[in-house]
């Protein structure tokens, strides 16, 4: 199973039930704050709250009061970045509840470090059969995604995918569009999601890694902050056309963008095959059906959500995430019942309204490439630069 750039362990419990628990990246002072950083903290620019926490005794109270505010801002953002986690397998798994077999998460922090632990129920038969195409084409594994800099360009061709396959293939996409997934597959073995069992026979998808995600972007920013960085949405960013690049970022709203970003093989979600698309279109119609039949399910997932902060997690830390007036989560954004605003629920009802009517404009022929246009014409317009 990938495990991606995060420190990842296996745990039991007295039933002989395995988990996974994974320790989300801690970001610099430096990466999340850039240019804003006052020049007095440069020197700690390349710190995280980890070291901060460490070495705070071992600073004077002017420094340690100058400092607090800002790494308290990174623990926030890591923490919530990890319970963002458990909303989206919640989230998923009330939309797709035929088609996509999501591990059982749960939150915990530690109380000595504040770390947040994502606990993950391990599935014995979670088949990252795109991975798998990649590494036997390869004959290894890719280590880091600087490694595609100067390997073979592959194709969707070049792995061979059966009809079947490509189906599945198609749900995934759907299923990373509407949930904004920047690391459907990842950009070092096109890693994190496949289906559960043999891949030529398999009913269901599956996904068993959030961390980009909604509105959570690359490196710890935001998906508008990242999107920053998309010469098509800022006129002023550098192009950067590797797999680390930024092109095809934008902010997490209402109108979907086709193209995901960072894909190491440019053409593996195109729509240009029948099967795939059938599978692309059975999860968007699966989405609808589960809002019609349940108009609050995405409500009653991110309540789940909260019941999912395990029992012996930091007892402040837990306190604050439950609670409306703490900074550390907007709770209008996830729990907000109002039918306007930048609400999680508004935007992913939004979000797949505007894949039923891309679906729609395919269907008559309008190509990708019409509807991405019109897209990041919509998103750099709005932005009034």
């Amino acid at each position: 199973m990938g495990k991606g750039m995060s420190a990842t362990l296996f745990m039991g419990d007295a039933n002989g039930n395995i988990y996974i628990a994974k320790k989300p990246r801690w970001r610099a002072l430096g990466s999340i704050f850039k240019e804003s950083l006052p020049t007095e903290l440069k020197p700690y620019e390349s710190w995280t709250y980890l070291d901060f926490r460490r070495e705070k005794e071992n600073l004077s109270e002017e420094k340690l009061n100058l400092l607090r505010s800002y790494f308290n801002h990174l623990k926030e953002l890591t923490i919530e970045a990890a319970f963002g986690e458990i909303v989206y397998m919640k989230v998923a798994a009330r939309l797709f509840p035929i088609s996509a077999q999501l591990p059982v998460c749960f939150l915990h922090i530690e109380s000595e470090t504040d770390e947040p632990l994502i606990i993950s129920t391990y599935l014995p038969d979670f088949n990252e059969f795109i991975s798998k195409k990649v590494e036997l084409i390869l004959g290894a594994k890719v280590e880091s995604a600087a490694e595609w800099d100067y390997r073979k360009k592959l194709s969707r061709a070049d792995l061979k995918f059966t009809r079947h396959e490509l189906k599945l293939l198609g749900k995934l996409y759907c299923l990373g569009l509407l949930m904004h997934d920047w690391d459907l597959v990842n950009n070092i073995m096109l890693a994190n999601s496949g289906c559960i069992g043999d891949s030529e026979t398999a009913k269901k998808i599956s996904v068993v890694d959030g961390g980009n995600k909604f509105h959570f972007g690359f490196g710890g920013l935001t998906c508008e902050e990242t999107a920053l960085e998309n010469r098509v949405f800022n006129p002023k960013a550098k192009r950067d056309d590797s797999p680390r690049g930024f092109n095809f970022t934008f902010p997490f709203d209402t109108g979907v963008f086709l193209t995901l970003p960072r894909m190491v093989i440019p053409d593996l979600f195109d729509l240009n095959d029948l099967d795939f698309v059938q599978g692309f279109l059975e999860m968007i119609e699966e989405a609808r059906a589960s809002i019609n039949s349940q108009p609050s399910c995405i409500q009653m997932a991110v309540r789940e959500a909260f019941t999912h902060i395990t029992e012996d997690s930091d007892k402040h830390i837990k306190e604050q995430l439950r609670n409306r007036n703490s900074t550390l989560l907007n709770h209008r954004y996830y729990k907000g019942k109002e039918r306007s605003g930048y609400i999680l629920e508004q935007i992913l009802h939004g979000r797949l309204h505007s894949l039923e009517k891309i679906a729609a404009r395919l269907s008559k022929g309008d190509t990708v490439a019409q509807i991405n246009q019109e897209t990041q014409e919509n998103y750099y317009f709005s932005q009034c630069w």
